[in-house]
């Protein structure tokens, strides 16, 4: 950008190094790059740190929980301090009993949505919210600190250098750290060990056949870049304003039905019927 910048006659001019030249691009850049990286290695160190004390790494605060803002005898702020929100901690629960009991998060989403009992942020919950990553310990079902145990570490996130999208990575169990935190515990350990042990026979069942399955065909086409279609980001449900999208190969479909459960379109549509309206309206 700065070289054809300077071929059309145009200067880039900051508020804090004025004209920027050659110097500025190359030495300055790379020295604000090791600066960053430097920072976020003592950021990281800074929230171990934390963590091992029994205090939250990250500034959020799980479903269930709620920050707590104090402050030290020379006024400033502690970091890390949770509670426990009884409304929420009794939803999840709830969750807890409903899967050990044989229901799918599917349907505990669905059913929790039409009671209107909504998820983090204010928002209608989907089943990967309570399904999760086991690897990555995400999700309701996976998240330790219900057990009394913060966890950290457990995943990093990387940028994609051709789209700039963030991407996680789940890191070497040896650089997991956890700590004993009894005061945060929600679930009982007897249920917990009875949601544990359907994961694990629910994966011991199907593990072995996933990847000729379309489940598992859809799991590598996930971790892909899917290709943008014609109406991409374009397309609304008429009776909810959601989302439209793919859902299979070639049909779309309102996201809000399928993955929520709170709208009562269930009509998909081939792609390539779709894609011709548009072009032959246009």
């Amino acid at each position: 950008m700065f070289k054809r910048l300077r071929f059309t006659g145009v200067p880039i001019v900051t508020l804090s190094e004025g004209e920027i030249n050659e110097l500025h691009v190359g030495l300055k850049g790379t020295m604000n790059a090791l600066f960053i990286k430097d920072l976020a290695i003592k950021t990281h160190r800074g929230q171990r740190g934390r963590v091992e004390a029994g205090k939250a790494g990250s500034g959020k605060a799980a479903y269930g929980y709620r920050v707590v803002h104090q402050l030290d005898a020379a006024g400033g702020p502690i970091r890390g301090e949770r509670a426990i929100v009884e409304d929420e901690a009794e939803i999840v629960r709830r969750i807890f009993r409903e899967y050990a009991s044989g229901r799918s998060p599917k349907e505990i989403a669905f059913q929790l949505n039409r009671e209107g009992v909504l998820g983090p942020e204010k928002r209608p919950r989907i089943d990967a919210m309570i399904r999760g990553n086991p690897a990555a310990g995400t999700g309701i079902l996976n998240n330790e600190l219900y057990a009394g145990v913060l966890a950290w570490n457990r995943q990093r996130f990387i940028k994609n250098p051709e789209t700039g999208t963030r991407i996680s990575r789940v890191n070497p169990e040896s650089e997991w750290i956890r700590s004993e935190v009894p005061h945060l515990r929600i679930v009982d350990d007897a249920l917990w060990q009875a949601v544990r042990e359907r994961r694990r026979g629910i994966s011991a069942m199907f593990a072995p056949n996933l990847a000729n399955t379309r489940e598992g065909r859809a799991k590598r086409l996930h971790l892909t870049n899917r290709p943008v279609t014609l109406l991409s980001g374009l397309l609304t449900c008429g009776c909810c304003g959601g989302r439209i999208s793919m859902v299979m190969t070639d049909r779309y479909a309102c996201r809000n039905h399928l993955r929520k459960g709170i709208c009562d379109n269930a009509r998909t549509i081939r792609r390539d019927e779709i894609e011709a309206r548009a072009c032959w309206r246009d």
